[in-house]
Formats: structure tokens, sequence, C-alpha cells
């Protein structure tokens, strides 16, 4: 199994990508690891002493950070913050106008482990898995949903889950042929969605690649020809 920074450093190589930008943090274990020449964490709690952080952070929320950085930039931005799909999805479509045409955005957590683990309510799911005795403390929310927003609407955008991984997204920016799966009211759709639609029947039609084959999908859109 794949982790968070594995994942993150991959892109960053192969694709040659030098700022970085992670929105929750935490502990900072995915932080650290990741090896970039310009790096911003951003949590508005924090669960490590910043000193220790290897790289810039700012203790606010996600929405602040971008209220007050309109024009910064980053090859490579990293969404692991509130797991709700209206924050999410705020945090994917900010991030998108920080993102450079040849840049990459990676979203965690896009594919619940368990129904309880896909809760919206952090504190219902951890309850619920302590008093069922559950080993298992993932809480993923409903951050799928996101996902499948990206698919619906966004032309500009292409994505893969990347195999081996506990539901890690990547998305970078080209142009795609929209392959609805939800032809009448998506937005609705969407929003009401039941885990265990997404689990036994959505996402075996949504793409799932591994990291070379996302690399070379990435590749390809670069050197394909602009539009326009």
């Amino acid at each position: 199994m794949l982790d968070r920074s594995e994942v993150i450093n991959y892109f960053i190589a192969a694709l040659k990508l030098t700022s970085y930008l992670e929105i929750g943090v935490e502990a900072g274990i995915t932080f650290n690891a990741v090896d970039a020449s310009r790096k911003m964490a951003v949590d508005p709690a924090f669960k490590i002493a910043q000193s220790e952080l290897k790289g810039a952070s700012l203790q606010i929320t996600s929405d602040a950070f971008f209220d007050n950085n309109l024009t910064d930039r980053f090859d490579l931005i990293f969404i692991d913050g509130l797991h709700t799909f209206e924050q999410s999805l705020r945090d994917v479509l900010r991030s998108l106008t920080r993102l450079p045409e040849n840049g990459v955005l990676i979203i965690d957590d896009c594919y619940p482990s368990d129904y309880l683990a896909s809760l919206r309510d952090h504190g219902l799911c951890a309850l619920s898995k302590e008093s069922e005795g559950s080993p298992d403390r993932n809480w993923m929310g409903d951050v799928y949903k996101t996902v499948l927003f990206i698919n619906e609407f966004y032309d500009s955008l292409d994505f893969s889950y990347v195999r081996d991984t506990m539901g890690i997204v990547v998305v970078w920016k080209t142009l795609r042929k929209l392959a609805p799966l939800f032809p009448e009211n998506p937005i609705a759709d969407i929003v009401n969605l039941e885990y265990a639609r997404f689990k036994h029947t959505l996402f075996a039609k949504l793409p799932q690649m591994s990291l070379s084959q996302i690399l070379d999908c990435i590749k390809s859109s670069h050197s394909a020809p602009q539009v326009g």
C-alpha cells in the first residue's frame, strides 16, 4: 500500500516540481516527508509544534489562507483538510486558481474504507467505531463526492484514483470528454448519494491507474497541442 508522501514525491521528482502546498497537516507526517524546495503547511489546529515542520506554516483555515494569498502559486497541492463534500470541493476549486497549467492536484481520502468512515460527522464516526470495537479509526467523510463533481462538470480536468492507496486521487489540467454518471440531476444526485451506491456501482466506473500510468497521461497532456 502506497502512502501519501510516496505518491506526492513520485510526481514531484518525475515532473521536476518545486513548490508544494498542503491543506490539512495535523501531525505533519506527510508534510515533513515531502521533498520540495518550497513548502507551505496550512492547518487551523496543528498537532505538532510548527517549529518542527520542515517548511513554512500558517495556523489558519484553508478559506483564510486562500483569502489572504490571491496570487501565490504552487506546483503541487495536496488536499487533506476537513473531510466533507462542501469543504473539499471549495478547497479544490480554490486550489485550481493557484495551480499552473502543468501543476498537479492531489486529493486524499476519496474512498471510504467502510460505511462509518463515510459519515460526515467525525465524532459520530469515531464513537460508532469505538462502540463496535472496530480497530479501524479511519474517517474519510464524503470527499468522494468531490471526485464525482469533477467527473460531471470539469472537461478542463482529468483525474484518476491511484491504485494501491487508500483513496488518493490525482487531478491535472487537460481537456477531456465528459462521461456523466448522473445525466439528469447531477448536483442533487451527488449531494444525496449514498455510500453503498458509490462503493458497489459507481466506483468501478471511475478511472483507476498506477502511478506510472497517471504520469504518462499527465506528460501526454503537456505535449498535446493547445486549443484556441
